[in-house]
């Protein structure tokens, strides 16, 4: 990461600490306005390179270079706990935390978005936690939606009524959300799949999606913001001030069980793959609390068992999605069997809140998966598609479709991962 930001800002370092020494007697430090001297959402105000920190004083080098970043920078290093890292690095006997900045630093060590673009970037942070998942986070892998998941999640939405997003030339600005959002992978990659669409029709003012997310663990958050905050770096098709957006303002820390950071919005799209089988004893008394608001909170249609949070995530989703009356939204969250088949017994939590759906009809439809595609599970999963603004045609219906033999077997396992859904099988869903 370090290095790729500093890759970025390499062709206007001069000109932010050239900015920097005539006006830090009126901004200080910490001031958007060196963005305009950067060309990005961020800056570096410091004369310090990975590889010229120097031998003797490396760690306190290494740290004045951090804190020269634009807050939204340092914040992510702060939870990736850099400065406890390099201390280790440090205290090695002999000491690596040269050697390893000074690698980092090398000419050979290109990530400027001249050399890498911005689908790699991400290619490499996903391998990354793939491969180091249990050192990064706990269950980082468990946050982390496969790409195949998420391009078969966008498709299934974007399916009907999403003309307006995909195909219009009049700079529409529409919001994408998840709750969930891990490293921000059903963020990014949605982003992807819209942009690819959009790019095919040659439109000159296509839509613009504006991302929200929120993130309970640490480093999973500072992964996902990372992500969106380096985007688009190495997208020459942008102009300046494009470029100077910063596509991580939007993306919070916190429990959304407990402390929903976006309240009082509603979103266009939201896409989310809540943890399987979580139980919500430790959210305990701030949900019992909202659920005797009703529907003035959002979870008003039920309380599902202890032992599984996923119909409180699924309530969540749905108060989040605009209104018909405001233009309406679609939503895509992925689930266990659970939502569909635990206490079945008329009048408890689950039945009241499957009810509670199904007379409101937010289900459009819901597709049963394959099993052994995600990383860590092997569990029957389903993909619910929600919807506020359904075509006349498919009012007060639900789509059931049974995809769990659309599978391609991969050349080489991804931890539980053993198949992919292919393109074609996409298409034909």
């Amino acid at each position: 990461l370090l290095r790729r930001l500093e890759c970025v800002l390499e062709p206007t370092r001069d000109a932010v600490i050239e900015s920097y020494e005539k006006n830090k007697a009126i901004w200080g430090r910490d001031s958007d306005n060196y963005c305009m001297a950067s060309g990005r959402a961020f800056y570096n105000l410091s004369t310090y390179r990975l590889a010229d920190l120097g031998s003797s004083n490396t760690q306190s080098n290494l740290k004045e270079y951090i804190n020269a970043f634009s807050p939204n920078v340092r914040e992510i290093f702060e939870q990736f706990e850099f400065d406890s890292i390099c201390a280790k690095l440090q205290n090695y006997e002999p000491p690596l935390l040269y050697d390893v900045c000074k690698k980092f630093g090398a000419k050979d060590m290109d990530l400027s978005p001249e050399a890498v673009d911005d689908r790699t970037m991400s290619d490499i942070y996903e391998h990354l936690i793939r491969r180091f998942g249990e050192s990064i986070a706990e269950d980082a892998e468990d946050f982390m939606t496969p790409k195949d998941v998420v391009r078969l999640a966008v498709a299934l939405v974007m399916a009907t009524g999403e003309d307006e997003i995909l195909s219009s030339d009049d700079g529409v600005v529409r919001t994408i959300y998840d709750p969930t959002m891990g490293t921000g992978g059903f963020i990014t990659d949605a982003m992807d799949y819209i942009a690819e669409v959009q790019s095919r029709k040659n439109l000159r003012v296509p839509a613009m999606i504006i991302p929200y997310g929120q993130e309970v663990l640490g480093e999973s958050w500072a992964m996902g913001k990372t992500n969106l905050l380096i985007r688009n770096v190495a997208d020459e098709s942008l102009d300046r001030y494009e470029q100077m957006k910063d596509l991580s303002a939007n993306i919070y820390r916190g429990n959304t069980l407990t402390n929903d950071m976006t309240e009082g919005t509603r979103f266009d799209l939201i896409f989310s793959n809540p943890p399987f089988g979580k139980e919500w004893k430790k959210e305990q008394k701030t949900v019992d609390d909202e659920i005797k608001l009703g529907y003035a909170g959002r979870f008003g249609a039920g309380k599902p068992k202890i032992d599984d949070s996923a119909m409180l995530f699924l309530q969540h989703v749905i108060s989040k999605m605009k209104r018909a009356e405001e233009g309406g939204a679609k939503a895509a969250i992925v689930l266990s069997a659970s939502p569909l088949f635990v206490s079945t017994s008329l009048g408890s939590g689950p039945s009241n809140i499957r009810r509670w759906i199904l007379q409101n009809d937010f289900v459009d439809c819901i597709v049963k998966l394959p099993t052994e595609i995600f990383y860590r599970t092997g569990i029957a999963t389903y993909l619910w598609i929600l919807s506020t603004r359904k075509d006349e045609g498919r009012r007060g219906k639900v789509q059931l479709i049974d995809a769990s033999t659309f599978k391609t077997p991969l050349r080489k396992n991804q931890g539980n991962k053993r198949y992919e859904i292919s393109q074609e099988q996409i298409d034909e869903i």
